[in-house]
């Protein structure tokens, strides 16, 4: 009796593990991905990433690398097989970005990503399904520093099932600078929020970013207007919502053995109306703590003191689920 239920038990484990589409929702993704440069020496700060380089970055890594973030995106709890729209940053090119997706399965994804003027060569992007998502519209907002250079914020506009959607994906200059310097990228953003808000009250925006910033730190609260207490939010015109609210996981980064919560999902107030694109849940961000995302405790990260560990990323990615609603 039992061999003849053995391919019957094969064929539920097969059904079960599959995960059908929600015709409804749109999963987005957000991961700093860590240093994701090719083997060649070209004319950014990117030495040590080459064969011959400090790190030995050769093309055996960076496969493994690929291979690893790839595991990734197939391993998201997404309501399809993979999320609909990845943003991401520290990726040197958008081959490289392009070599992931298809080592994920997403051949059929596009991409918005432009070159930014980041010395060390490191960008900021967009992948989306470009069969279910079209993409109306794509943004490059430049940042420009006095005495410095940093990555360009990059946005898009999409269409699904008759709603519109706005994403964009930044990287905000590291901690190692001045407060003032991510004050002025969320300056450039909140602008670039405004003129959509100033069109369409109730648009439907959501930043993604590494903020290298906290969200009670003066460029997310002042500059972007964007807030971890909703009440504040809600009195505050124009004011936007950091998903961070009732998050218990402790952050996305270790340093120092501390923990940070410098990647954000930040929503307009139209995501929480009963029109276009709405989060799902009370709590619609989640960060991915995936087993082997993690060592000892904290991200396991693909170099340690210079030396090679093999690990993923020094951040962890976040979910965020999103519905389409008629009113």
């Amino acid at each position: 009796m039992l061999p003849r239920l053995l391919p019957l038990l094969a064929l539920v484990l097969v059904l079960a593990s599959c995960r059908p589409v929600a015709e409804d929702e749109v999963s987005v993704l957000w991961w700093n991905v860590e240093n994701l440069f090719d083997t060649v020496d070209d004319a950014t700060r990117d030495d040590d990433f080459t064969p011959l380089g400090r790190l030995a970055w050769t093309a055996e890594r960076l496969d493994q690398k690929i291979d690893r973030l790839a595991r990734v995106l197939g391993d998201t709890p997404a309501a399809a097989a993979l999320p609909d729209i990845i943003g991401y940053c520290e990726v040197e090119h958008p081959a490289l970005a392009e070599q992931l997706l298809a080592a994920a399965g997403a051949d059929h994804y596009q991409l918005v990503a432009f070159e930014s003027p980041d010395e060390r060569g490191i960008d900021v992007g967009l992948a989306f399904d470009g069969e279910r998502l079209e993409k109306l519209a794509e943004f490059r907002l430049p940042v420009e520093l006095p005495d410095d250079h940093t990555r360009d914020i990059v946005g898009a506009s999409f269409r699904f099932r008759g709603a519109k959607l706005h994403v964009f994906a930044n990287h905000w200059p590291s901690r190692r600078n001045p407060a003032p310097v991510r004050r002025a990228a969320a300056d450039v953003l909140r602008q670039a929020i405004d003129d959509l808000l100033a069109a369409d009250p109730a648009a439907d925006v959501l930043v993604l970013g590494d903020l290298n910033d906290e969200p009670g730190d003066p460029s997310v609260t002042e500059g972007l207007r964007a807030f971890e207490d909703w009440r504040r939010a809600r009195r505050t015109p124009g004011a936007l919502f950091n998903l961070w609210r009732g998050v218990k996981d402790p952050g996305t980064l270790v340093y120092r053995d501390e923990w940070f919560r410098l990647d954000h999902a930040i929503a307009s107030a139209g995501l929480f109306d009963r029109q276009g694109f709405r989060l799902v849940g009370r709590r619609p961000m989640r960060v991915l703590r995936l087993p082997y995302l993690l060592n000892e405790g904290e991200p396991f990260r693909t170099y340690s003191w210079g030396e090679h560990v093999g690990g993923t990323s020094d951040h962890l990615p976040l979910l965020v689920r999103l519905r389409v609603v008629t009113p």
